[in-house]
Parts: C-alpha cells; sequence; structure tokens
C-alpha cells in the first residue's frame, strides 16, 4: 500500500485469487494517479516455473525493486513436527525467495540500466528467529547438544567437481582460504567438539568470521552498529543463560 500511495507500478502475487482481489480493490482505493499500474498475478511461487510466470506476466519492464516476503511458521517442537511439515516450511520460507529471485535477476540482466541510473533492489524478508539457536534449546529438554561448523574449502571429490563450473571470480575470492584437507578437518571438527564448543571453526578465517558475527555485510551505520556489537557481545550470553535456564 505504501509503494502505492507513493504512485508506482506495483503487482502482487499469491496463491490465494480472493486475498489478491480484495488487496487489490485497497490498492486501487490508495492510487496516486491514473497511469499507475496495479496487478495481480495467482501464482504459486514454491514452483520454479511459477516464479518465472509471475515475472513474465507482470509489467514488460524488469521489476525496479522485488520483494521476497512469501513466508509462513508452524509453531510446535522439532521433535513433534511431521516430516511434511519440515518439507512445507523449506518450500514457503525458502524456494519461494530462491525461485523468485533467481527469476527477478534473470530479467533485471536481460535489460540493464544506464550507469547513472539507481540500482534495481531485490529484498527478502526474513525472521528474526533462528533455527540453530531455538533448536540447541530445545534439546536441553533431551539431553542432547546442538552445534554448528562452519567449513571452509575442504579437499574432497566434491570441491573437484565444484571447481569446474565455479567462476573464475570467485576463485580470485578465495585466493586466501588455502583449503583443509578432510583428515585435518575432521580432526579439529572433533576437538572442537571434545571442548564443547556450540560454533565450530577449522581455519583462522572462520574464527575471525564467527568472532564477527556480521562477518563482511555492510553495516547502516559503522559506529552505532560497533557500539550496538559491544552492547550486545555483553548482554546476550547473558540473555542466553536466563533462556538455558528456563528451558530447564
Amino acid at each position: 500500500m505504501i509503494c502505492t500511495r507513493k504512485g508506482a507500478h506495483v503487482c502482487i502475487v499469491a496463491r490465494n485469487k480472493k486475498i489478491l482481489s480484495e488487496t487489490l480493490m485497497e490498492m486501487e482505493s490508495a492510487r496516486r494517479n491514473p497511469d499507475q499500474k496495479l496487478q495481480m498475478i495467482s501464482a504459486d511461487l514454491t514452483i520454479a516455473s511459477e516464479a518465472k510466470r509471475a515475472l513474465d506476466e507482470s509489467y514488460e519492464d524488469p521489476p525496479d525493486i522485488v520483494f521476497c516476503c512469501v513466508g509462513a511458521a508452524q509453531p510446535g517442537f522439532f521433535v513433534n513436527l511431521l516430516p511434511e511439515q519440515i518439507e512445507e516450511g523449506v518450500k514457503v520460507n525458502y524456494l519461494t525467495a530462491a525461485y523468485t529471485a533467481h527469476a527477478a535477476l534473470r530479467k533485471m540482466v536481460c535489460k540493464p540500466l544506464p550507469s547513472n541510473a539507481s540500482p534495481r533492489r531485490i529484498i527478502f524478508c526474513s525472521s528474526v528467529l533462528a533455527f540453530l539457536d531455538t533448536l540447541r534449546q530445545e534439546g536441553i529438554l533431551y539431553g542432547v547438544k546442538v552445534h554448528c561448523a562452519f567449513l571452509a574449502t575442504v579437499y574432497t571429490p566434491g570441491f573437484e567437481k565444484e571447481q569446474l563450473t565455479k567462476p573464475e571470480l570467485t576463485k580470485e575470492l578465495e585466493g586466501v582460504d588455502q583449503g583443509q584437507t578432510p583428515e585435518t578437518v575432521a580432526l579439529r571438527m572433533i576437538k572442537n567438539l571434545e571442548k564443547g564448543r556450540f560454533f565450530i571453526t577449522t581455519e583462522i578465517i572462520g574464527d575471525l568470521l564467527k568472532n564477527n558475527m556480521r562477518g563482511p555485510t555492510p553495516r547502516n551505520s559503522i559506529i552505532t552498529d560497533t557500539i550496538y556489537g559491544y552492547i550486545a557481545s555483553i548482554i546476550f550470553p547473558f540473555v542466553s543463560m536466563t533462556h538455558d535456564r528456563i528451558v530447564r
């Protein structure tokens, strides 16, 4: 609605035609000028071909902004979820975003903007709830510890297969990553497990990124985000301990 009020051309996509129609009527009431193009498309974005169809049936030109905001949750203890529920969660929350972004990006690169134009944008909408953290806490109920290992380059047959299609740019960016043998990775993972570490890394780059947490993600404000980072590093260990105590 905000985009409509600002005078933008807007296309909404969802499976439910009734909800789409009701939303489109609301958008029409917020129309800013008669030249605005307001459109609805019914499509199942958990299917790649449907995501492509939705982009193709929208406006002729590539979209300037794409919001990947399909999502749903089935709250409950992980141990009680059915495999079908897990699969549905992956489809609705991950595949819809991946397929939509893929179709949108392909359409965007086919008709690039002039270098002086404002860049097009793809926005992912994510939940602040973390699967790994919540599963770790649920595991406390069952006497199960959950860990996560962040591995860099591992010299396996799979790595050799990756190299066949890996872009040269990616290889260049990976230049500082010396790689490790499976044996080295396994030994360091076991060593970290024996120490009870939650986040497991096996080389210095992983150690640095783990302690930075945000990784190379751009900051909104270097000063503000750095201050928040320091505050969070002090507060969240106590928050985590409190949550663990509640779970127990």
